[in-house]
């Protein structure tokens, strides 16, 4: 029999899909058919970061684990606040099947013009270039300045096929 993806593939379990070549003697098979995969993680705890470059908070994430094809839609919603009048950011990095680090280019900024005012938002990123197969999407975060708190983080990926 053949084995994708650490199962045995039959013909009855998938009719349509794309088969690709990810190294030698390695194939991944992301199925076309039914609803799209998909998953979600929150962090509800309120943390805090000063850095300037992408980090993970004390409680890294949310993080989700999916096999996609080489797009994907990639929601990210955060509450957050700055302790001066600064800016915050919260972005993704994608590891696994592809390597992406996390950007200020598809990140969810937050201008503080109010000291300590907690700001609700969400950004949603279609994907593409990924290499297909297991990917890790992973929220991180950074400041301008002062000092940011995130809190009630979540992030959701939907796989979008090939």
């Amino acid at each position: 029999g053949v084995t994708i993806n650490g199962s045995p593939l039959t013909l009855a379990q998938y009719k349509e899909g794309t088969l690709t070549k990810t190294g030698t003697n390695t194939w991944v098979f992301v199925a076309t058919t039914g609803l799209p995969s998909s998953a979600t993680a929150t962090v509800a705890t309120s943390q805090t970061t000063t850095s300037t470059s992408f980090t993970d908070l004390a409680t890294a994430g949310p993080a989700v684990t999916l096999t996609t094809g080489t797009k994907a839609l990639v929601l990210c919603y955060c509450e957050q606040s700055n302790s001066s009048t600064a800016i915050n950011v919260s972005s993704f990095a994608v590891s696994g099947a592809t390597t992406i680090a996390a950007s200020d280019t598809f990140g969810l900024q937050i201008n503080q013009s109010v000291a300590g005012y907690v700001y609700s938002a969400s950004i949603g990123k279609i994907v593409t270039g990924l290499t297909a197969g297991s990917n890790t999407f992973t929220a991180k975060y950074r400041v301008s300045g002062a000092t940011g708190t995130f809190l009630n983080r979540v992030i959701s990926v939907i796989d979008l096929g090939s």
